[in-house]
């Protein structure tokens, strides 16, 4: 399998009584596109002394609607709003942490001989609803995505309430222009931080009151 380069921008809901009138303008939108549902939760893994991390990679190993997704993520670019990485992703048949699935890769055969048969251990769980719809706009297709729900991280907790737009096939500006008419209706704020990185602010903040 080749990776992936994922390219989206996030749009912060920092008002949750706006979720059903954004669902609603988007379903509005684009009548014709069915919507997908998916129930989420996301355990994010390191090695006991953060290798991954030190390498700039994410593992993540993903549930949703009893499906497995491993996943890989390289380090994260900003181009102007849109966060932009290398993502490789691997179905499985478990939710035991394994990076073998990424061993035809050569980034998955470099992160496996470098952790060296350390355990994976968790970090941080999202938990969220996913409602999707694939859309066409400008020739370009669109993932859209609402998210609801929350990072844990220890014992502190945050919400997730935001939109993504993830960039399937076309140009990057299409992502900003199709996004535009709901930043502007709703005043939603581009998102700078992906869920994992609060969640590693929230674990620094379990630290720090310990």
């Amino acid at each position: 399998m080749k990776e992936k380069r994922e390219i989206e921008l996030k749009l912060l809901i920092e008002n949750p009584v706006q979720v059903q009138a954004i669902r609603d303008f988007i379903q509005n939108t684009y009548p014709e596109i069915p919507k997908e549902l998916l129930n989420t939760d996301a355990t994010y893994y390191d090695t006991p002394d953060n290798i991954l991390q030190k390498r700039k990679f994410i593992y993540r190993l993903r549930k949703q609607n009893n499906l497995f997704l491993a996943t890989i993520k390289g380090r994260q670019l900003k181009h102007s709003d849109l966060f932009c990485h290398v993502e490789i992703n691997r179905h499985v048949h478990s939710d035991v942490p394994d990076l073998t699935p990424f061993q035809d890769d050569p980034i998955g055969q470099n992160l496996i001989r470098t952790i060296n048969n350390e355990p994976l251990v968790p970090l941080l769980r999202t938990v969220f609803k996913r409602e999707n719809w694939l859309v066409t706009f400008r020739n370009t297709k669109i993932e859209i995505s609402l998210d609801i729900g929350e990072i844990i991280a220890g014992k502190q907790k945050e919400p997730i309430c935001e939109l993504e737009f993830e960039l399937v096939s076309g140009q990057n500006k299409n992502i900003f222009a199709c996004a535009k008419p709901l930043q502007d209706k709703f005043h939603l704020k581009t998102g700078t931080l992906s869920k994992f990185a609060r969640g590693l602010s929230l674990l620094d903040n379990n630290i720090t009151k310990q």
